[in-house]
């Protein structure tokens, strides 16, 4: 070994093959931190937009915005695809084929459908939605209040909609579907992977309502 420490003329062909692997292992270690350092980035990117709050001039501004919302959710990896803001349903025939990450499609979408809201594919995903109809709908928010109890929960994203319920968002790595299983008559619903969407986090009705990130939550 050299003063170093590192192989000298005469080491041994194993101990050059310890240091090339230890060689290996560093640069593999500092290309991980570069992307992670990346997908960080984009995610900071995201939150700023997805909290921003967007022009109030009018109905333009609406679309203008969630045009942009889809195409930095598509540059995340989610996969996006246009809803009506109002009713909640999907503008395209095949929401699960036609939901994509392509900025030309998305671009191509939102000239057909330019008052579109986001709608976010549920790949990798899973969503418990507590709503709150009125009077004489069950209360969904109360109802998983009750449910969690004293347990806490971990971090999770948590957007607030337009009509006064939540979306909590985990991770789903089971590829759990859409049920009210045992939920049925509470309020509460699961968006989940295998046939399931939202509206995305940050996007933005005509009349200005607006599925809020909450300050202070994780987003996706």
């Amino acid at each position: 070994m050299d003063s170093e420490g590192m192989p000298g003329d005469n080491a041994t062909r194993a101990d050059r093959e310890r240091w090339l692997g230890l060689g290996e292992k560093i640069g593999a270690n500092l290309e991980k931190k570069a992307e992670a350092k990346k997908a960080n980035a984009k995610q900071a990117e995201l939150k700023k937009f997805e909290t921003r709050q967007p022009p109030a001039e009018g109905p333009n501004d609406a679309h203008n915005h969630n045009r942009e919302l889809a195409l930095r959710y598509a540059a995340a990896g989610r996969r996006v695809f246009p809803v009506d803001a109002t009713t909640k349903q999907p503008l395209v025939a095949h929401w699960k084929e036609d939901a994509t990450t392509d900025p030309v499609k998305i671009n191509a979408l939102w000239s057909r459908h330019p008052n579109a809201g986001v709608g976010l594919h549920m790949e990798g995903l899973i969503a418990i939605d507590a709503d709150r109809h009125g009077q004489g709908s069950p209360d969904g928010i109360a109802n998983l209040q009750k449910l969690v109890g004293e347990n806490e929960w971990r971090a999770h994203p948590i957007v607030d909609t337009p009509g006064d319920g939540e979306h909590h968002i985990f991770s789903n790595p089971g590829r759990l579907g859409n049920s009210e299983g045992g939920f049925k008559g509470l309020g509460i619903n699961i968006r989940g992977d295998v046939r399931g969407y939202i509206i995305a986090p940050g996007t933005v009705r005509p009349d200005g309502g607006r599925w809020a990130p909450r300050e202070g939550c994780p987003i996706l």
